[in-house]
C-alpha cells in the first residue's frame, strides 16, 4: 500500500510480499516526482517487518485495518507538511484498502465485528482517515473461493496460476516455521492466527466475517460499503486470471454509496495495469488524488 502527502500516499504489499517489487519502486518514484510524499508500508509479517519481528504474525486484515488507521493519523499529525492522506493497494493490499475504508466509517455494534475481534481493537476514533481517497487494484472480492481451491494441489500445467499461488503459501509456511508446510490457504490462515495475539482459542470464522466483502455460500456478510465516507475506487481487469471481475459486479450491485465506484478495464490481467497501459494507469492515479479535480475535491464542493 502507498500513502500520499501534502498530499501523502501509502502502499501495501499483496498477500505475503514485500516492497522490493519493481512496481512499488516505480510508483513511489512517479508520485514523488509529482510533489507527493510517499510511504511504502510493509504490514505485520511482511518483508523487513517480518525480518525484524519474526514472532509477529499476519491476521489478514483483522488487526491490520486498525494499524492503517494509526498510520493515517500519524501522517496527518505532521500538518502542515501533510494535509491529506490517500491509500493505494494491489491484490490483497486492495482488499485491505476496502477494509480500511469500511473500518474508518464503521459504527458501534457493527455486525461484522464479533466480540472476539472487538476485544483486540481500540475504541472507534472520531477522526476521518484517508480523506484524499483509496484506490484498490485487482482485489480478491471472493477470496474464500481461493481458500477452497487451495485445499487440493493444482497441477502446474493444467492450472499454473493456482499452482504458483500454492507455492507462495508453501514458502510462507516454511519461512514462518508453521507445524506443517501446507499448500492450503485456509490452513495457513489458521496457523497465522493461532500464533498471533489471538491464539489458537480464537474462532477463525469470526476473522472471516471481519474480512469478508460479499456473502459466500451460507456465510453472511452485512454490508460494509454503506459505511465508506471517503472516495473509494476499485480498478479491475476483465481478463484478470486470478480474481474474476464478477466479484466486483457482485460487490457493487447492492451498493448505493456515492463515495464508492468501480472501473473494469478490458486488459491488465492481475495487477498488470502498468505493463498494459502505463500512461493511463499513472494518469488515473494522479487525477484521482488531484486536490482540485479528484473525487475528494468534488465531494467537498458538493
Amino acid at each position: 500500500m502507498f500513502f500520499m502527502v501534502h498530499s501523502s500516499a501509502t502502499a501495501c504489499p499483496p498477500w505475503f510480499g514485500d516492497n522490493g517489487v519493481t512496481r512499488t519502486r516505480d510508483l513511489a518514484i512517479a508520485l514523488r516526482h509529482q510533489g507527493l510524499h510517499v510511504l511504502a508500508l510493509e504490514l505485520r509479517g511482511h518483508g523487513q517487518t517480518n525480518r525484524r519481528y519474526p514472532n509477529v504474525f499476519y491476521t489478514f486484515g483483522s488487526v491490520e485495518s486498525q494499524d492503517l488507521m494509526r498510520v493515517s493519523e500519524w501522517l496527518e499529525d505532521r500538518f502542515p507538511e501533510v494535509r491529506r492522506t490517500g491509500l493505494i493497494g494491489f491484490c490483497w493490499g486492495g482488499n485491505l484498502g476496502i477494509l480500511a475504508a469500511w473500518f474508518d466509517g464503521r459504527q458501534p455494534g457493527d455486525p461484522n465485528i464479533t466480540d472476539s475481534i472487538a476485544a483486540h481493537l481500540a475504541p472507534i476514533s472520531p477522526r476521518r482517515h484517508y480523506t484524499a481517497g483509496i484506490l484498490a487494484f485487482s482485489v480478491l472480492v471472493r477470496w474464500e473461493e481461493a481458500v477452497d481451491q487451495t485445499a487440493r494441489p493444482h497441477d502446474p500445467w493444467r492450472d499454473p496460476v493456482f499452482h504458483a499461488f500454492q507455492q507462495i503459501i508453501r514458502d510462507r509456511s516454511r519461512m514462518k516455521q508453521h507445524p506443517t508446510m501446507t499448500h492450503d490457504l485456509g490452513k495457513l490462515i489458521e496457523y497465522e492466527y493461532g500464533r498471533s495475539e489471538f491464539t489458537t482459542a480464537f474462532p477463525v470464522m469470526d476473522a472471516y466475517r471481519f474480512i469478508r466483502l460479499v456473502p459466500y455460500r451460507d456465510r453472511p456478510c452485512p454490508p460494509k460499503l454503506d459505511r465508506v465516507r471517503v472516495p473509494l475506487l476499485l480498478v479491475h481487469a476483465a481478463n484478470d486470471m486470478f480474481a474474476s471481475p464478477q466479484g466486483i459486479a457482485d460487490l457493487l450491485a447492492s451498493n448505493n454509496n456515492p463515495n464508492v465506484a468501480g472501473l473494469i478495464l478490458r486488459g491488465g490481467g492481475h495487477v498488470g495495469f502498468f505493463a498494459y497501459n502505463r500512461a493511463y494507469t499513472y494518469s488515473l492515479i494522479l487525477n484521482f488524488f488531484d486536490p482540485r479535480r479528484g473525487p475528494a475535491a468534488c465531494a467537498t464542493s458538493r
